[in-house]
């Protein structure tokens, strides 16, 4: 009887995380898209560093 209180506990916080985590997928995952549509042509443009420093 106590482990059912218990998991029954534990089931609306856990759903409450899974859709959290599966938002904050959802979100890298568009983030990436973009930022993969966004870069310049050269692709190490990014990493390019002054040379005279």
């Amino acid at each position: 009887m106590a482990l059912g209180k218990l998991k029954e506990a534990m089931e609306e916080p856990q759903q409450k995380s899974m859709a959290f985590i599966n938002n904050m997928h959802s979100q890298l995952k568009e983030l990436n898209r973009t930022s993969f549509h966004d870069q310049p042509t050269s692709s190490h443009s990014k990493f390019q560093t002054d040379s005279s420093i």
